[in-house]
């Protein structure tokens, strides 16, 4: 006889709290969600909002080598006491093998 399949459950995190934790499941905003078909938004407006769109900042030397600029912010999803963030920018020089 196999022992029995038990189920898996996520092993908490000591510094940090569960979301659903966190969040008084009966304010208003949590029963509105529940009534907001959220595949179809997805599939209407997802398209528009993809974390990775932006205007291409590369400039073609020649054929085989080309230099771009990039930017960005990393946040700490205000996880901590403050929330200053990190910025970055970058200068790319690529050459093609």
């Amino acid at each position: 006889m196999k022992p029995k399949k038990q189920p898996k459950i996520p092993q908490e995190d000591l510094f940090r709290m569960r979301l659903e934790n966190m969040l008084d499941i009966n304010h208003e905003l949590i029963k509105l969600s529940k009534h907001i078909d959220w595949e179809s938004l997805d599939k209407e407006w997802g398209a528009l909002f993809v974390s990775t769109k932006g205007a291409p900042a590369i400039y073609q030397l020649d054929k085989n080598s080309r230099i771009g600029l990039a930017a960005g912010h990393i946040s700490n999803a205000d996880l901590g006491d403050t929330n200053e963030g990190a910025e970055t920018a970058y200068l790319n020089y690529q050459v093609a093998f």
